[in-house]
């Protein structure tokens, strides 16, 4: 499953000043769509299309980190005009009216299904705004604390509607925490109740949803973070009830879980479809930690890697080009992203920015998004879909990994090399009997370059490789 992060609101915007009038989900121009289905992405997810909240806003326009980072990443920043508040500080699970409201959510889903695209849309059941409707109606379903605790931890709780609650946090450090959220309370059958309709509510209007920072209801995170403010243990686990009951109603309801802490395999127990793998993939693929990665990719499961989510950008995350440095490195990244089993994200700035700094000395540039259409198209193919993956054996290189996918006659070999080290030969051992008592072609189908190997060599005692540095070869294996 490929999956496009768009950050709704300034994607908007971006498109209005271009357009030069208003434009809403409702009004996104029928190419901006055509443009997504040709790079065969499968689901696109619209990051943030909830209403922010009033209260939010306040806390962000006056939180000096916040317009230090804003200014620092936006030209000619005006903090009325540019901070609109945070889309994970929500008031409502409400289509924002700046954005089209629900018509218009629901006239971008019509024109993205008809272009065989499945809607994403954001969750967020950790917290929610401190203006939440739901702290007057509903207070048991949140964290509660007490007036001496408002008094001693100021930093950790604050008084609303006459009672005390938590602000919103990771952890159980009281210097950590969101200030502009308020703490649900997965141990609370409101908190779930409240979940439950409120995923309904979603479901009817979209495909599926990521839920943000989703380890978090995981009962012995809420122990270890709230201890006796969060009360009773509450049996079953928080999302195998919620989901459970969701998908009683949509049955076909995607759930991708934001996970970190080595969470993911206890929430695909849960019941979610996919999990973020940051830590094992992203983290060590930034590192170029080339054996951790390879005791990662070679050790889990199959069937436990297609339920993860691979990227190297989104919005949580710094750019591609500044977090892996170079060109080289972020076409490595993407080649990885785009060849590995699961699901892949991939957000919109990404495709469309640049490598790089540009130098001020240069007159030209090399775009990205035509290497990304490349890639993309390149990797829509029955073997990465549909055919059996696995790793290959790699000695004499330990910065180089390997692995492949087959499928009938369609076979692909990827080969990366964690390194800029380009002097050392591998020699890269294809467990595919198949190719046995033939010779064959393997042709990058990014570069075009393609070199002749004996099948027999291929299986038995390896394929040598002299890897470019930081490389990345997407080969297509044909019979010569």
């Amino acid at each position: 499953m490929r999956i496009y992060e768009i950050n709704t609101w300034p994607y908007l915007s971006e498109l209005s000043e271009r357009l030069g009038r208003e434009v809403t989900l409702a009004t996104v121009p029928d190419v901006e769509w055509d443009s997504l289905a040709a790079l065969r992405f499968d689901a696109v997810w619209l990051m943030g299309v909830w209403r922010r909240s009033p209260a939010g806003l306040d806390i962000a326009r006056r939180t000096d980190g916040v317009v230090r980072d804003c200014a620092a990443a936006l030209p000619g920043f005006n903090v009325a005009r540019d901070i609109v508040g945070s889309s994970f500080c929500i008031p409502a699970f409400a289509v924002d009216d700046h954005l089209g409201g629900r018509e218009g959510l629901a006239a971008a889903r019509e024109k993205l299904r008809a272009r065989g695209l499945k809607l994403i849309l954001d969750f967020v059941p950790n917290h929610t705004a401190p203006d939440h409707s739901w702290l007057a109606t509903s207070p048991d379903a949140y964290v509660r604390g007490t007036d001496e605790d408002a008094s001693q931890q100021p930093r950790r709780f604050f008084r609303r509607e006459g009672a005390v609650f938590a602000y919103g946090a990771p952890s159980a450090n009281p210097d950590d925490v969101w200030s502009d959220t308020a703490q649900m309370n997965a141990f609370s059958p409101s908190c779930r109740d409240l979940a439950v309709s409120t995923l309904l509510d979603i479901g009817d209007q979209c495909d599926g949803v990521r839920c943000d920072m989703a380890y978090l209801l995981r009962s012995d995170t809420v122990g270890a973070n709230w201890g006796s403010k969060a009360g009773p243990r509450r049996e079953p686990e928080y999302w195998t009830e919620v989901i459970g009951k969701v998908k009683a109603r949509h049955p076909g309801m995607v759930f991708i879980a934001e996970s970190y802490a080595d969470s993911e395999w206890a929430l695909l127990e849960q019941g979610f479809d996919y999990c973020y793998d940051k830590e094992k993939f992203y983290d060590r693929l930034r590192a170029a930690d080339a054996p951790g990665l390879r005791a990662h990719l070679a050790g889990a499961a199959p069937s436990f890697l297609e339920r993860l989510v691979h990227f190297c950008e989104n919005h949580d995350e710094p750019p591609v080009s500044e977090a892996f440095g170079s060109p080289e490195r972020h076409r490595q990244a993407a080649v990885a992203v785009a060849t590995l089993p699961g699901a892949s994200l991939w957000h919109h700035l990404q495709l469309e920015g640049r490598w790089g700094k540009q130098q001020v000395q240069l007159g030209t540039s090399v775009s990205v998004r035509s290497f990304y259409q490349r890639l993309l198209v390149a990797t829509h193919r029955p073997a990465l879909r549909e055919g059996g993956w696995s790793m290959f054996p790699v000695s004499d290189a330990p910065s180089m990994l390997a692995y492949g996918w087959e499928h009938g006659e369609d076979r692909v070999i990827v080969v990366l090399n964690l390194s800029d080290d380009e002097q050392r030969w591998g020699r890269v051992t294809v467990p595919w009997p198949a190719l046995q008592g033939a010779s064959w072609v393997l042709r990058d189908l990014l570069s075009g370059d393609s070199h002749t190997h004996s099948g027999d060599d291929m299986v038995g005692e390896g394929m040598f490789v002299r890897p470019r540095r930081w490389g990345a070869d997407l080969f297509e294996v044909t019979r010569a």
